[in-house]
């Protein structure tokens, strides 16, 4: 044999022996022969009783063997194959043989030829595997119409960097993205894409994607592998695996292997459990392996447990940090959601609805373009969009908000290391799983005590762990899956190395929405009591108003119990949302009566209103609540609501009750101080009484018997009354034009005391009548601080003639 030609085979030669060297224990390099050397001998002892002797002929020539290299080589082994010296010879090139020399091959006996690759196939056949990595990508909802992901920070492609990265030195390739980036989409699509370059001769590795997920029910690394490659698992077995040769195959450069979810190795796991499973796992790391890890960041919760874990690998396998490359995955670009809405769109075009469905696409991409930039959003809302289509169908975005929670849920549940021990069902997720409720409770307290979307993992409430995690694992292990198994993301910022920046993690919700719909659920399905009611009205936003609005039926109950407690101003959306509350029309008689509190007062006004009720019912109920409120808030409230009714219509009805309400209440010998005082009638602590005292002397005026009730000063006033108890925004906007006043006729009054009767009628004679008061002490106060005209109220003359 030529000098040249074993040279050529040399490196062919090393690879195949040591292949062998895993699975049969007599193999030797460059074994004498007579005439010849083998490039490799080895005993076949898989059958025990009949073993037989092969030398290997290694060809790594370029071109392929013609028959006459054929018999070149035959010759050389033909005397040790009629001696027994060997009883196979087995020919290895790079190529397949063509027809000629196959020919020529047959009519030998004992002589074989294999390409390199169907001779690794023999030892173990991945063809079955490969097969199912296509399949497994065509089959999963993400081929249909599959977003090319960028690199955070980059503009290149994930596809694109990985497959920089197969053509560097590095080893690994950590691929970190939060929950629903598309990180497993790509793993398949990836593997997808390398299995049809290496059938086409492209790509010299085999690729095999196992999910590290399955390491929950396994003992180790090794069982995952073995049950993964034997189809132990469902998937296409490898035949005649072995786990030794996996191992050397891969050390040797044949596979890429890609492994999704690290973050799901081990359920509730420990950093201590963490660590040694990446330390097992640093197996699959060394010589000329090829690793893509892929997972979610926030399985640690500091950069240092991070880099602990990354230096047992570095230190113990790789010894160089540059042989480890991370890459974060980035969220979806507006342009990259248009594209998948379009294509998506273009397959519907025979959909009757289709014009519907482009009007939900169109609104999306504006008012919630934010929770469709992860892959996994964007393709729940297509899969959903049918069910909005139809014409009479309403489509709202707690429907929206409630399927990423619900089904993100779903989806973590279904995987096994995901399931927590309390056997909850992949039916019962969602709204009252444990890991929503843990959501709801964190987004509760964000809004309410850290006022902030942010948080470190120690500064969690332990109370929102579930017991039964926590029973399992321990405390920090049970939040760490609570956590990775939530929406939940950590901040990435200021990550400027490989190994990321020192000091606890940051965490948040990737947006504000979810904090929003977290806490409208929390609010429809927790008791609350008066504290967390006040609490709940003081944070309580539109956006999560709009979600409990458009949410379970239960919400609106428990915003209208809610108002029994609420105090300061509260949006008039609170109040068209808990007029709903179809108790309302069982409860009306009583409600009608006025005989309430400021929140029940506030929502059947509002009911009253939002159901087009006559005139007549509303004004009754506002009379009753005048006539029946005993306290300031009441009272107060009644004013409020009166002030906006007048601000949108006339009635001499009402104008001419509430004044005789309130002339009675005042009395003969207050009504005499605030016409006769100097200063008119002091005032140094406020009761109802006081309430409407200042409602006369700031918002009535009479001149020759004719009273001007100023609705606008009605409205202020109010407001200002209100402040110590409820209100509602917008009971304060300006009235329309034709209501800024109401006049009436003192002599018009019907049902005033007898006592205070000569003294009204009297007013008739005068051109002009000023009622005064002033306020003193801490009866200002109770009415308003130094910039509230109110709580000032000097009234040496009126002020609404003072402001003419």
């Amino acid at each position: 044999m030529s000098t040249n030609s074993r040279d050529s085979g040399s490196a062919l030669r090393e690879k195949i022996a040591s292949l062998l060297k895993c699975i049969y224990s007599e193999v030797e390099v460059e074994k004498s022969l007579p005439i010849t050397t083998a490039d490799v001998f080895y005993v076949d002892d898989s059958n025990q009783l009949f073993s037989r002797k092969v030398a290997v002929e290694c060809k790594d020539w370029k071109k392929g063997l013609t028959s006459a290299d054929i018999a070149s080589i035959y010759n050389l082994y033909k005397v040790a194959l009629d001696n027994g010296d060997i009883d196979d010879l087995l020919i290895i090139g790079e190529k397949e043989l063509s027809q000629q020399p196959s020919r020529s091959l047959s009519g030998i006996k004992n002589v074989a030829y294999a390409s390199f690759e169907r001779f690794v196939f023999s030892l173990m056949n991945f063809s079955y595997l490969m097969q199912d990595n296509i399949a497994a990508y065509r089959n999963h909802p993400s081929s249909k119409n599959f977003i090319h992901t960028k690199v955070k920070g980059s503009d290149a492609t994930l596809e694109y960097a990985a497959l920089e990265w197969l053509s560097s030195s590095e080893n690994v390739l950590l691929t970190y993205g939060g929950y629903g980036v598309g990180k497993t989409s790509f793993s398949l699509y990836f593997c997808n894409v390398m299995t049809e370059k290496y059938r086409s001769g492209e790509f010299a590795r085999i690729p095999i994607r196992i999910t590290l997920g399955d390491l929950f029910a396994k003992q180790d690394l090794k069982g995952v592998i073995c049950s993964a490659l034997s189809g132990a698992d469902g998937r296409a077995a490898v035949r005649n695996f072995s786990y030794n040769l996996f191992l050397q195959m891969n050390r040797e450069g044949y596979f890429l292997l890609i492994l999704d979810g690290f973050d799901e190795m081990r359920h509730a796991m420990s950093i201590d459990d963490f660590k040694f499973t990446f330390e097992d796992m640093a197996i699959l790391f060394e010589g000329k392996s090829k690793t893509m890890v892929l997972g979610r960041p926030d399985s640690f919760f500091s950069s240092e447990e991070e880099n602990e874990v990354i230096d047992a690998i570095l230190s113990s396998v790789l010894g160089n940090v540059r042989l480890l490359k991370k890459i974060e995955v980035d969220l979806l670009s507006r342009d990259q959601v248009e594209t998948y809405l379009n294509n998506f769109l273009a397959n519907k075009y025979s959909d009757p609805n289709i014009d519907r469905l482009r009007q939900l696409a169109d609104h999306v991409l504006v008012a919630e373009l934010d929770v469709l930039t992860r892959p996994v959003q964007l393709n729940m809302f297509t899969s959903i969009m049918g069910a909005f289509a139809s014409p009479d169908a309403i489509f709202s975005r707690y429907d929206l908000y409630f399927q990423f929670i619900y089904r993100f849920v779903v989806r973590e549940q279904s995987k096994s290391s995901r399931q927590l021990s309390s056997g909850i069902s992949v039916e019962g997720a969602g709204y009252s799983d444990p890991r929503t409720i843990f959501m709801q409770n964190l987004a509760w307290w964000l809004l309410t005590d850290r006022k902030e979307n942010r948080f470190k993992a120690h500064e969690v409430p332990v109370a929102f762990i579930p017991q039964s995690l926590r029973s399992a694992r321990g405390t920090d292990a049970a939040l760490r899956e609570i956590i990775v198994g939530s929406v939940i993301e950590h901040s990435s910022e200021q990550r400027n190395s490989v190994l990321g920046t020192k000091g606890p993690k940051i965490y948040y919700f990737p947006h504000k929405s979810y904090v929003e719909f977290l806490v409208a659920e929390y609010f429809c399905r927790e008791t609350f009591d008066v504290e967390k009611y006040v609490k709940f009205f003081a944070h309580a936003n539109s956006e999560i108003l709009s979600f409990i609005a458009e949410g379970p039926p239960e919400a609106v109950a428990n915003l209208r119990s809610g108002l029994e407690h609420a105090k300061g101003t509260i949006s008039q959306q609170v109040l068209s949302i808990a007029a709903r509350d179809p108790k309302i029309n069982a409860e009306s008689v009583i409600l009608a009566e006025g005989n309430t509190t400021p929140g029940r007062m506030f929502v059947y006004y509002r009911h009253l209103v939002d159901t087009h009720r006559s005139a007549e019912e509303i004004e009754m109920f506002l009379f009753n609540a005048f006539s029946k409120a005993n306290s300031v808030n009441r009272l107060a409230a009644a004013y409020a609501l009166a002030a906006d009714y007048l601000g949108r219509n006339r009635s001499d009805v009402l104008i001419s009750r509430l004044l005789v309400i309130a002339l009675n209440k005042i009395g003969l010998f207050k009504l005499r101080e605030m016409l006769n005082g100097p200063d008119g009638a002091p005032i140094y602590s406020v009761d109802a009484i006081v309430i409407h005292i200042v409602f006369i002397s700031s918002c009535v005026s009479v001149s020759r018997g004719e009273a001007t009730i100023d609705v606008r000063e009605m409205k202020r006033f109010a407001r200002d009354a209100c402040q110590k108890g409820l209100y509602a925004s917008g009971f304060d906007s300006p009235p329309a034009k034709q209501y800024k006043t109401h006049k009436l006729k003192m002599g018009h009054l019907r049902g005033l005391s007898a006592e205070i009767q000569p003294l009204v009628a009297g007013l008739t004679l005068k051109e002009r009548t000023d009622f005064k008061s002033k306020l003193y002490g801490a009866a200002q106060d109770a009415l308003g601080d130094s910039s509230n005209p109110f709580g000032r109220l000097e009234l040496a003359r009126n002020p609404i003639k003072q402001g003419k």
